[in-house]
């Protein structure tokens, strides 16, 4: 038992590390970073925490440090695009004589009861 009183949580490795326990949690399922599942709770030897934080020197903490996006060559246009139609265009009247059939209820068929 003595062995495990060193180990620390991952509430405890958020708090060392300045993160949230979701996120260490995150890290420890996708592989990322070194644990022990101990009774479905993620445990963590010194060791381990060593190696978490050799991780995190050698990558960038935030997008500040990390390097910008190269630009993309994006091409121009090459038409006009079409205009939009409102809504009030499309909704035009019908006139007496048109083929379009206005909308109406629609006739449900009852079902005869069986005795």
């Amino acid at each position: 038992m003595a062995a495990n009183d060193r180990w620390i949580s991952a509430k405890q490795l958020a708090a060392i590390l300045g993160c949230s326990p979701k996120h260490v949690q995150r890290k420890c399922t996708s592989g990322e970073w070194p644990s022990k599942t101990v009774a479905n709770a993620y445990r963590f030897p010194p060791e381990y925490v060593e190696q978490i934080k050799a991780l995190l020197e050698t990558q960038p903490r935030s997008a500040e440090t990390a390097p910008a996006p190269e630009p993309r060559d994006v091409p121009a246009p090459t038409a006009a695009p079409k205009p939009r139609r409102r809504t009030t265009d499309l909704a035009a009247p019908t006139a007496a004589g048109s083929s379009v059939t206005p909308l109406g209820p629609r006739l449900v068929a009852r079902r005869r009861r069986s005795a």
